[in-house]
C-alpha cells in the first residue's frame, strides 16, 4: 500500500473539476467508479455536497490550491473491504491533522491496482484558514507502515527504516543542540542573576549608610550594565558583551533551524512532477533519460581506475552528450540542443571535486564521434498518426464549439428580444392596473429565465458531448487504444521500458518477451503496458496480469490458473518458468496433469513431480486395461 500526494495541474485547482474526474462525469472509462463517500458534509446528494464544499472554499481568499488530492494504491492482488478503506482514510487524514475537513472519497477499479482517491478541502471548516500540513508525505508514509501491520496488508517500500532513523536522529540532534546551545546562555543568566543580587544587596547596604551623593556615586559604577529581556526568562542584567553573545547565538541557531527546514521541505520537489509526466505521457526529461540509458556506462568508467578523462568524454559522446564547466561546477549538455542538467544530479561521482581527484584538473573535450543513441522522442508511424489525430480533433472541436456558441448566442438574443417586446406591449397598455401589470411583469421575467436556463442546459450538454468526442489524450493513451484493437506493435512501443523480473514469491508463469494480446477477453491496459485480464464471474477476484515477459496470477482460482496456462502456452511456447510458493506450484502441476496440457517446466523439481504424476496415471490406466482384459 502506497500513498501519493498529487499536485494540481494549475496553481489554483478547483474541487469541482477534480470531482468530475474522480466521478468520471464524461464516462471515459467503463466501470471505473466503484464506491463514493462524502465525509463531514451535511447533504445526501452528490452535486449538493460538491457545491457546499466549494462554497466553504470560497470563504477563503487565498490564491493557492485549496484542495489536497491523495491517492492510496494497493498491491495487485489486494482489495480491502469497504470498512477497512474508511478506517484507512480516517487514520491518514488524522495523521496530518485534517480529519475534520470536508472530503470526497472515490474508489477506482479500472487498473490492475485497486486504488482510493481522496479529495480533501484544505480550508478549515471552523476557521476558514487554508491548511498546508508540515512534512505531510513523511507523516503519511509512517502511518502507512502502521496500517499495513494493522490490516495485514502486503508491505511496500515507504521511507526506509535507516532513513527514518537518520531523520529522527537529526531531529533529536537539533533539539539536543538547542539545549547545548542554550546551556551556556543559562549559565550566563545565572551568573548575571547572582551578580545582580550581590550588587543589589551591596546597593541596599550602601543606601542605609551613605548620603544621597554617595548613593549617586555608587550607581555610576553600574554604567557598564545593560538590560536584556527574554520571553521565556525573567528580566535579568547582563553586560553589553554578554548580551551580544546571547543574541548572536540565538540568531545563529534560528538560521540553522530555518535552513534545515527549507532543505527538508524542498527535497525532491521537482523530481516527483518529472516522474508524473513520464508515467502519464511517455515523455521524459534529459536527467531521467541519462539515468535510464547512460548511467551504467558512466559508472563503469568511473569505477575503473585505469580509465582516463578522455574515456569519460568518449562514453558521453556515444549518447550525444558532453561534459562542460558551468559556474563552480559541471553540467552534462546535449550536443544538438540547448538542453543540460547538473552533472552531480546524474551521479555524485560526476562532481567537479571528485573528477579532479580521479583525473587531476578537469578539462573539457570535444569528442567527434557518431552517437549510437541520443535524447529525444523517437519518430515513428504511431507518433505521426497520434499528432495528426490530435490536430484533427482540436480543429474539429474548435469548429463545432464555435458553431454551437453562435447558435447559443442567437437563441439567447431571440429569447431576450421576444420577451422584451412583451414588456414593451405591456407598458403601452393604459387600461391595465398596476397590481395586475406587476404580476404580468413577474410572469414575463420568470418565463424568460426558464427559457434561458433550458437553452443553457442544452448548450452545456452539447458542449460536453463535443469535448468528449474530441478529447485530447496523451501518447500513451493513444497507444493503449491501438493496442486494444489488437495491434501488437503498439503494445511493444508502449512497453519500451524494460519489464520487471518476477519475484520469487510472486505467482507467475513466463519465459520470454511476447506482446501478443487476447482482445476477446476484454483486457485493461495500464500506462506501463501491463495487460489485465479478469474473469467474468462476479465472485471471482482472480486477475491475470500480462507484464510482457511473464503472467502474474493474483487470487488464483483453478479456472483463472487454467486460462493463464493456456495463454502462456500460446505466448511463450510449451516450456515455462514458474515462480511462487509451493502451493501455487503444486496447483500448476496438478492442473497440467489433470487436463493433459502439453507443457514442460524449466524447474527440474517441478518437471520431475509432473513426470511422476504422469507415470502413476499411466500405471493406473494399464492396470485397468489388464483387469478388463482378464474379465473378458
Amino acid at each position: 500500500m502506497i500513498v501519493k500526494i498529487v499536485a494540481a495541474k494549475k496553481a489554483t485547482g478547483s474541487f469541482g473539476g477534480l470531482s468530475n474526474y474522480l466521478l468520471d462525469k464524461l464516462g471515459i472509462h467503463k466501470d471505473k467508479v466503484e464506491d463514493i463517500e462524502f465525509s463531514n458534509c451535511e447533504f445526501d446528494d452528490i452535486e449538493t455536497n460538491i457545491e457546499f464544499i466549494e462554497q466553504i472554499q470560497s470563504l477563503n481568499y487565498s490564491k493557492s490550491d485549496k484542495t489536497l488530492h491523495l491517492i492510496v494504491s494497493f498491491q495487485e492482488d489486494e482489495k480491502p473491504a469497504k470498512e477497512t478503506l474508511r478506517d484507512i482514510e480516517k487514520e491518514l487524514l488524522k495523521a496530518i491533522g485534517m480529519e475534520h475537513h470536508q472530503r470526497l472519497s472515490v474508489t477506482h477499479a479500472n487498473t490492475n491496482n485497486y486504488h482510493l482517491h481522496i479529495a480533501v478541502s484544505r480550508i478549515d471548516p471552523d476557521t476558514y484558514k487554508r491548511i498546508d500540513p508540515f512534512q505531510s508525505k513523511r507523516k503519511l508514509d509512517k502511518k502507512m507502515i502502521e496500517l499495513e501491520e494493522k490490516y495485514n496488508l502486503k508491505k511496500d517500500n515507504h521511507i526506509p527504516n535507516w532513513k527514518l532513523a537518520e531523520q529522527d536522529r537529526k531531529s533529536n540532534n537539533i533539539e539536543h543542540n538547542k539545549e547545548n546551545n542554550y546551556e551556556p546562555i543559562r549559565e550566563q543568566h545565572s551568573r548575571a542573576e547572582n551578580r545582580r543580587l550581590r550588587i543589589s544587596q551591596s546597593v541596599t547596604n550602601d543606601l542605609k549608610n551613605r548620603t544621597k551623593a554617595g548613593k549617586r556615586d555608587s550607581m555610576r559604577k553600574l554604567s557598564d550594565i545593560d538590560m536584556v529581556h527574554d520571553k521565556k526568562l525573567t528580566q535579568v542584567l547582563l553586560s553589553t558583551n554578554e548580551r551580544n553573545s546571547v543574541r548572536g547565538e540565538e540568531q545563529g541557531l534560528a538560521d540553522n533551524q530555518l535552513r534545515w527546514e527549507r532543505q527538508s521541505n524542498s527535497s525532491n520537489a521537482g523530481s516527483t512532477r518529472a516522474v508524473d509526466i513520464k508515467s502519464h505521457t511517455g515523455k521524459t526529461n534529459l536527467t531521467e533519460w541519462i539515468r535510464d540509458n547512460a548511467l551504467l556506462d558512466i559508472k563503469a568508467v568511473l569505477s575503473d581506475k585505469n580509465t582516463s578523462l578522455e574515456q569519460l568524454h568518449t562514453t558521453l559522446a556515444k549518447y550525444n552528450l558532453e561534459l562542460k564547466e558551468r559556474g563552480n561546477g559541471l553540467i552534462i549538455k546535449d550536443k544538438s540542443r540547448n538542453l543540460f542538467c547538473k552533472a552531480s544530479d546524474i551521479d555524485r561521482n560526476l562532481s567537479k571535486n571528485h573528477l579532479a581527484k580521479l583525473y587531476g584538473s578537469f578539462t573539457a573535450m570535444d569528442i567527434d564521434i557518431k552517437p549510437t543513441i541520443q535524447f529525444g522522442t523517437p519518430k515513428n508511424d504511431y507518433w505521426d498518426k497520434y499528432k495528426a489525430q490530435m490536430d484533427l480533433q482540436y480543429k474539429t472541436k474548435k469548429e463545432q464549439s464555435d458553431i454551437l456558441r453562435d447558435e447559443y448566442n442567437q437563441g439567447k438574443s431571440a429569447i431576450q428580444t421576444k420577451w422584451r417586446q412583451r414588456i414593451v406591449t405591456l407598458k403601452s397598455d393604459k387600461r391595465m392596473n398596476k397590481r395586475i401589470k406587476k404580476e404580468a411583469y413577474q410572469k414575463i421575467f420568470e418565463n424568460q429565465r426558464k427559457e434561458l436556463r433550458e437553452l443553457y442546459e442544452n448548450y452545456t450538454i452539447s458542449k460536453s458531448h463535443i469535448n468528449k468526442e474530441n478529447r485530447q489524450i496523451t501518447y500513451k493513451d493513444y497507444l493503449i487504444s491501438e493496442s486494444l484493437k489488437g495491434d501488437d506493435k503498439a503494445l511493444e512501443i508502449l512497453r519500451k521500458q524494460k519489464p520487471p523480473k518476477p519475484k520469487e514469491d510472486e505467482n507467475t508463469i513466463g519465459s520470454k518477451m511476447d506482446h501478443r494480446l487476447f482482445v476477446s477477453s476484454k483486457p485493461v491496459i495500464t500506462k506501463l503496458g501491463f495487460v489485465v485480464y479478469k474473469l467474468d464471474k462476479q465472485n471471482d477476484n482472480s486477475k491475470i496480469i500480462d507484464k510482457g515477459n511473464h503472467l502474474k496470477v493474483s487470487n488464483a482460482s483453478d479456472e483463472a490458473l487454467l486460462r493463464a496456462l493456456e495463454m502462456a502456452k500460446l505466448k511463450y511456447g510449451s516450456t515455462l518458468d514458474i515462480t511462487g510458493d509451493n502451493a501455487f506450484k503444486t496447483k500448476v502441476i496438478s492442473l497440467v496433469q489433470k487436463h493433459n496440457i502439453n507443457i514442460n517446466f524449466k524447474d527440474k523439481g517441478m518437471q520431475k513431480a509432473l513426470d511422476v504424476l504422469k507415470e502413476n496415471e499411466k500405471n493406473v490406466t494399464d492396470e485397468i486395461v489388464v483387469k478388463k482384459g482378464k474379465n473378458l
